[in-house]
């Protein structure tokens, strides 16, 4: 699928009532970062959860973007210091990519 179609996709993830990104939602948006990943672009993801974030966390260290990443996730359960890393300069050459929800 097209880039839009997959971000779509990704976007639309629900059942019934309850938001969640299944495991080929996770998949696509994985597959989407990696396309578009570039050298000094920083890319916020918003997730649904805690849950999400650590499991697109894990896949995407796992098997990051072409381009040299640094890979960062947010979210109220990290101790600030970790927290505050998003915040920093990215390192030149490489993108950033934040992984959080929609109240961070």
């Amino acid at each position: 699928p097209g880039l839009w179609q997959v971000a779509n996709h990704c976007n639309n993830a629900k059942v019934g009532s309850d938001t969640f990104l299944s495991s080929t939602s996770q998949s696509l948006l994985e597959e989407l970062l990696r396309r578009i990943a570039k050298p000094g672009n920083c890319y916020v993801v918003f997730l649904p959860g805690l849950g999400e974030i650590e499991g697109v966390y894990q896949r995407i260290s796992a098997k990051p973007p072409d381009c040299p990443s640094t890979i960062l996730p947010l979210h109220s359960l990290l101790p600030n210091k970790e927290q505050d890393k998003v915040m920093r300069p990215m390192v030149p050459g490489h993108c950033k990519i934040v992984l959080t929800t929609n109240i961070a």
